[in-house]
Parts: structure tokens; sequence; C-alpha cells
């Protein structure tokens, strides 16, 4: 817990990922506040039962005098809250920069990349550490089934966290991806998307490559091979690379099966070794 900060105040807070924030801050120690016109369950449920007061609208009054206040990326200029904050100097960060600063410093930080399908990878990946036994720490864009909640603080070295390449904020116009720093990188794809703040998928293409540069060379970068922009995002890693996908992949699967509800498979590694394994995820590997 930083000692510099006690109370937070987050304007737009019944976002699912703002609305976990709260519940991170408040489940450390913090004492938390938030706003937002479109206050629902089940966050607001949620946020109820982890005791932060939340208001109903944006104004001025709602924010108080709070340490530190966050800014949802769905909040811009000319918001009565945010006007109030930059007027009175309040010091103010984005969603993902509070990640970073409260729950991500000090941790070993695994981020899960891509247009398509990073909320189910970082789900599979958070579960597989916690049945490993590394309690790790996670934060996804959806609610895993085994969990009830899309975060988990554990005590363990890592945290698991979604890389969404949409912006940041009005102030932090750059992916929250960005805003992490992680020291291993899983890439799942990469295709034009967000045409309202990319104008092309080499625009989109140019934040993956610069998220791959800062990859320590101590780190490791996983990536798809069934993508192939994903080859050119990653060509100047300075990491080491490994990818999966097809038979010319460093890992891959073939089906060698069914039992019952289970997909019966064979995990390929690299120098020849295979592991025979079983799957209740159906599809192709």
């Amino acid at each position: 817990m930083r000692k510099d900060i006690t109370s937070i105040h987050l304007i737009g807070v019944c976002g699912v990922a703002m609305g976990s924030l709260a519940g991170m801050l408040r489940k450390s120690g913090y004492q938390v506040s938030g706003s937002d016109e479109a206050v629902y369950p089940p966050m607001s449920d949620m946020l109820v039962e982890w005791g932060i007061e939340v208001s109903r609208g944006y104004r001025e009054e709602h924010v108080g005098s709070p340490d530190l206040v966050v800014v949802g990326n769905a909040i811009s200029r000319g918001n009565a809250e945010v006007e109030h904050v930059l007027a009175r100097r309040i010091p103010y960060c984005s969603m993902a920069g509070a990640l970073r600063d409260f729950f991500l410093e000090g941790k070993e930080v695994v981020a899960v990349a891509g247009t398509h399908g990073k909320t189910t990878t970082t789900a599979l990946l958070a579960h597989i550490l916690i049945e490993a036994g590394l309690d790790p720490s996670f934060f996804v864009g959806g609610v895993p089934v085994n969990y009830g909640s899309n975060f988990r603080l554990g005590d363990g070295p890592h945290f698991i966290i979604e890389g969404d390449e949409y912006d940041s904020a009005f102030f932090e116009k750059v992916p929250k991806f960005a805003v992490y720093r992680p020291q291993h990188l899983v890439l799942t794809s990469l295709e034009f998307d967000h045409a309202d703040i990319y104008q092309n998928l080499e625009e989109i293409s140019l934040w993956f490559r610069r998220l791959v540069n800062v990859v320590p060379s101590n780190g490791n970068i996983v990536y798809s091979t069934a993508c192939p922009a994903l080859r050119g995002a990653v060509g100047r890693s300075f990491a080491p690379l490994y990818s999966y996908g097809g038979t010319d992949a460093d890992f891959f699967c073939e089906e060698d099966g069914v039992e019952g509800e289970w997909a019966r498979l064979v995990l390929h590694l690299p120098g020849a070794e295979s592991i025979t394994l079983r799957s209740r995820l159906f599809g192709e590997f």
C-alpha cells in the first residue's frame, strides 16, 4: 500500500475494468469512491458489496478532496468532475496508470495482447498458474467462471494481465498495454480493429512493435504463427521468441481422438519432445 495516498476517486467507476480496479484498491486498504452516469447491476451491486460509495452522475461535489483521481477512458474534457480536478490541480491518472503504479510494480508482469483471443488466453493462463500453486494475481476483461471475478490479488510473484490495444484516457492516447511494461508477452493475433482510433493495420501494428520493443532481454515473447502480421511485429525483439500454432511453430498441438467430453491432444515441444494431454476445449489447435 502506498503511504502517500489514502483516498482515491474514480470517474466512470461502473465500467467493468474501472469497477474492478475500484474493488482491487478497496481490498488493498484504500478509501475509494466513484461516480458514473450508468449505475446499474451487476457492477453497482459489486461496488456496494466492496464498500465503495458510488455517486450517480458527474458533479464536482462528488469528487471531494481525494489524494488521487482515476479517469476512465470513456471520460472526456467537459465532464464536470474532470474540469474540477484540472482546476483544483488534484493528481490524476488513467486506469492503466493506476494498475501499473499500485499493482504491477514489483511483480513479474505477463501481458496477453492481441486483437482477438486475449481475454480467453489471459483467463486460461491465470488458471494454469493458480493450479500450479504459484498464487498469481490477474486482471482480465471477462469474468472466469471458476473465480466469479475478473481480478485476483495473489501473494505470488506473477501478475497476469490482459493487454488491451484501446487507448487509455483523453490525456494518454496510447494503448493500455503500452503502459504496463511487461516482462513477458503473449501475442494471440493482430488484425485491423478499432477504426475509431486506428486508421489502418499499419498504425495498430506500430503499437504492437513498440510493445515488443519494451520486453526485456531476460523476458519471453510467445506469439501465434497463424497471424502473418505478428511475424513482422516480433521481428526486432530483444527477448527470446517462441511460436505456437501450426506444425512449423515451436509449440503445436495435434488431435489424437476423443474420450467422451474430452479431446485427447499431443503437444509437441521444441527438441522433438511431446506430451499427451486431455482438454474439454474442443476446436482447432
